[in-house]
């Protein structure tokens, strides 16, 4: 039985990672967490719990409190822009990886274009994975922004 009130002790066992977890037994230890010390981490944690079981409109729940929490939070506009692509509400995605963007984040040019890809925005799709291609540096990145802008332009 966990420590509630010991935070350190429940993300440890809570950890989405920890494979002798069930999703459910995740989700109910980030929850009662969550309730007991809403912190950032545990509610990040939580709402990608709930995405691994489909559970998208709480996960959007938890990822809204985080930009509640912290309006400059891309990462949770990035989760949450992910969780709205999974539901194929593209719209939704695309405003919420914009806002990532503009707090910084080069890579979410790359999830933007498949959102735009998807609505059948080509080219803003180009544009966004053109963006990855030139400025990201990731090696691993490259190759997939390019393969999507061949994908793209036939």
């Amino acid at each position: 039985m966990l420590d509630y009130n010991d935070h350190y002790s429940n993300s440890d066992h809570s950890s989405p990672y920890n494979r002798e977890a069930t999703h459910n037994e995740v989700i109910t230890d980030y929850a009662k967490a969550t309730e007991l010390n809403p912190d950032y981490q545990n509610t990040y944690q939580h709402g990608w719990s709930y995405v691994r079981i489909g559970e998208y409109d709480r996960a959007i729940a938890d990822f809204t409190s985080l930009i509640n929490m912290n309006p400059d939070s891309g990462e949770a506009y990035y989760g949450r822009g992910e969780v709205y692509a999974d539901k194929g509400d593209y719209d939704k995605a695309i405003a919420d990886f914009t806002r990532d963007i503009e707090l910084g984040d080069i890579y979410c040019h790359f999830a933007r274009g498949l959102a735009y890809a998807k609505i059948g925005n080509k080219s803003e799709a180009i544009a966004d994975f053109d963006v990855i291609v030139r400025l990201s540096g990731d090696p691993e990145l490259i190759p997939n922004a390019k393969q999507e802008i061949e994908r793209l332009q036939t």
